[in-house]
């Protein structure tokens, strides 16, 4: 349960915290893939934050349709970390890596 917990709660900064790791201690050339996902990152939460504004749509613990495992704030159930990792993915293609 803690592992779940860990994922759930702190895989944003775990992954800030990777980052900043990878950017002081990697090595230089892969500064470029660094700055791509954060931008990924920022667009997939803008993005986000975009759609969950303008539509929203119950979660499913929200309509009771499973019970609620982690307690947490009922938000969109937009996958932001997909978007990005789609993104990074495009812009890591073209740029022909």
């Amino acid at each position: 349960m803690l592992i779940a917990r860990i994922l759930a709660d702190d895989v944003v900064v775990l992954v800030a915290a990777l980052m900043a790791v990878l950017w002081v201690w990697g090595r230089r050339d892969g500064r470029g893939a660094l700055v791509t996902a954060g931008c990924a990152l920022l667009v997939a939460a803008v993005v986000s934050t975009l759609i969950g504004a303008v539509r929203t749509h119950p979660r499913p613990f929200m309509v009771g349709l499973v019970p609620t495992l982690l307690p947490h704030a009922a938000e969109t159930s937009l996958v932001v970390v997909a978007f990005a990792a789609s993104v990074a993915a495009l812009a890591r293609r073209s740029s022909g890596s």
